[in-house]
């Protein structure tokens, strides 16, 4: 195996050890109990106690419990202050408590206070969440003597969010973007080479907005990212790229990186607008409103599909259709440095890069130019999905229902219960034990997959070193898992989107999550594994 996990799977904890920071153990303290020392923090019960655990606080003459709330996580939440005061940013972070509220429990963005459904907090290094009780002794809102009336404060490490109403996600390599109800994008991750878009080349700790300067048209519709690179498409029919522009994978006649969206050169392409746009390793393929496909970018492993290997190109080259049925395409996904596409027939074509069998014609040899994915052995009668992955393997799913994968698969990718290296052709991905009578969509990542049933639950196989299966647990598998969404909102996924080593989907009541590989943020958040969700 070629790879090695650099972190361990870590759920949705709490360890409370910070308050037990402050404890003097006393097993027999019970509330009420007087005491003297004001603001002093007692941990009771414990395995060598007959007294279920539970925290105090003197508030300067006698010993209080705290308020404790008790997530479906089954860890708890204790009240150490009181806070009626507003939302600054000194207070980023902070959850607080207010009876009065539905939910009762908000937290802090530095701006506002917000509905607190799932709380998270920072892993500490060693596998585990802490609450810090540090504050409460110097905290200028703390009041012990109110520690059981009005609305109180605890103080978490790491950064708090909550679901964002989001339309559309896209996850790529190395960093994320979603667009949101309004049609505003925001983006998080990996941001050194300007694929965040927000006028800087710095990874920030959060989500950020995709610079709206000098852009045409209102909304974004859609959005896309790569490993280096990202683009969107306008509600006025154009295309805009930004991040790494040494391939040309900007699309702009430059070779320059772009830390804000740049126009794409439509001025040699036909029809009058784009309708579809994805980025891959090095380069973007997108389809115009009258059918035709179109690539830019680094075309070193014919991935450009034009037929040649030309290099680097820096604004769009028309795809080959030499031997391609049907009159035009739909969608077109991108991978490493290959890419596949459907037609309007039905029919699925792959260019580029073979290694493996990615192309699904049969045989490894490298294509220039698109070629038929076999359907020997194939059920249904047409292909509606396709998804091709930054490693070197792709899927779909066809229209009877069946999902369908094809190249690399060693790792457990072809969802058949198998772990045969190379895979040429289609191989059905199994659904023993899946619930939903179809397959919807299928998203892929770097060495992974995840599907949507027609049911409205998500399920994910290949590797899983990462937690990128989203199933509470670190074990690759070969057919697939269901995702573990109890902690989510919502009934249902509704989109689902892979990325490197991380998948992100949305649910049903707009909000959008993410899990897996937290390297450079792209959980947007700082649990590692956990399904979370995407902030604010």
């Amino acid at each position: 195996m070629r790879r090695f996990a650099i972190g361990l799977f870590v759920g949705l904890t709490f360890l409370l050890s910070a308050l037990a920071l402050h404890s003097a153990q006393a097993q027999e303290t019970v509330p009420g109990d007087p005491c003297s020392n004001a603001n002093q923090v007692r941990q009771v019960g414990g395995p060598e106690s007959a007294t279920a655990g539970y925290t105090l606080v003197c508030n300067g003459s006698t010993w209080v419990a705290l308020k404790e709330w008790t997530p479906a996580t089954g860890q708890s939440l204790f009240q150490i202050g009181d806070d009626n005061g507003g939302c600054t940013t000194d207070k980023n972070g902070r959850i607080r408590f207010d009876s009065n509220d539905d939910p009762p429990w908000q937290f802090c963005d530095g701006l506002a206070w917000h509905p607190f459904k799932q709380p998270r907090c920072q892993d500490d290094g060693a596998g585990a969440c802490f609450i810090d009780a540090q504050r409460m002794d110097s905290d200028p809102d703390f009041i012990p003597e109110n520690i059981i009336a009005g609305t109180s404060i605890l103080d978490v490490i790491g950064t708090l969010v909550e679901g964002m109403d989001t339309a559309i996600i896209n996850a790529g390599y190395f960093a994320a973007c979603a667009v949101d109800a309004a049609g505003a994008a925001r983006c998080w991750g990996y941001g050194a080479l300007g694929q965040l878009g927000n006028g800087s080349y710095n990874t920030p700790s959060g989500l950020v907005f995709v610079s709206a300067g000098g852009l045409s048209g209102t909304t974004w519709t859609n959005i896309a990212v790569g490993r280096t690179n990202s683009c969107g498409l306008r509600d006025d029919g154009t295309a805009w790229c930004w991040g790494q522009g040494t391939y040309g994978a900007n699309g702009n006649s430059s070779t320059s990186n772009q830390n804000t969206p740049v126009s794409v050169n439509a001025t040699a392409t036909s029809g009058t607008s784009w309708i579809d746009i994805d980025a891959g390793g090095f380069h973007v393929c997108g389809v115009r409103d009258d059918g035709t496909g179109w690539c830019w970018g680094n075309d070193g492993n014919g991935g450009l599909g034009n037929g040649a290997t030309a290099g680097n190109l820096s604004a769009p080259s028309p795809i080959t259709l030499t031997g391609v049925s049907g009159t035009a395409w739909t969608k077109i996904r991108n991978g490493y440095s290959n890419s596949c596409g459907l037609r309007d027939d039905g029919t699925a074509w792959c260019w580029g890069y073979n290694y493996y069998g990615a192309l699904g014609n049969g045989n490894t040899t490298q294509q220039t130019a698109p070629v038929a994915v076999s359907t020997g052995g194939v059920s249904g009668t047409a292909w509606t999905d396709v998804s091709v992955s930054i490693g070197y393997h792709a899927c779909g799913v066809r229209n009877d229902g069946t999902a369908w994968c094809w190249g690399y698969g060693e790792d457990g990718e072809m969802g058949d219960g198998t772990y045969t290296v190379t895979n040429s052709t289609p191989r059905q991905v199994s659904t023993t034990g899946v619930s939903g009578t179809a397959w919807t969509q299928v998203a892929t990542t770097e060495w992974s997959n995840c599907g949507l049933r027609d049911d409205g639950t998500a399920w994910c196989w290949g590797y899983n070193t990462y937690g990128q299966l989203g199933n509470n647990s670190i074990l690759s598998t070969n057919t697939p898992v269901m995702i573990d969404d109890s902690d989510t909102t919502g009934t249902a996924w509704t989109n689902i989107s892979g990325g490197g080593n991380y998948a992100c989907g949305l649910r049903d009541d707009g909000t959008a999550w993410c899990w897996g590989d937290p390297t450079y943020g792209t959980l947007a958040g700082l649990d590692f594994g956990a399904i979370r969700p995407v902030a604010e």
